[in-house]
């Protein structure tokens, strides 16, 4: 099997996607929704996975500080 239709790295191009899209509406749609954030969300948790299953912990670090803020983004949405 190629390497790059790999689940797990078809899995990070899919997260690298959806944050890409989050990106686009919030920042030139100026859409800041529960919408956004949990694309946001569900990218950072691909990449987080993709990252674990590379063995590329700074990346593994980073998706977890971008799951974090997704989430305390949803928290501070609801309230």
């Amino acid at each position: 099997m190629n390497e790059f239709y790999h689940p797990l790295n078809l899995l990070g191009w899919f997260g690298a996607v959806l944050i890409l899209i989050a990106f686009y509406l919030t920042n030139y749609k100026n859409l800041v929704n529960v919408k956004t954030i949990i694309i946001n969300l569900l990218g950072g948790l691909a990449l987080l996975f993709a990252s674990l299953h590379k063995e590329a912990y700074f990346n593994v670090a980073l998706n977890l500080v971008w799951v974090g803020i997704a989430i305390l983004s949803l928290i501070k949405q609801k309230n």
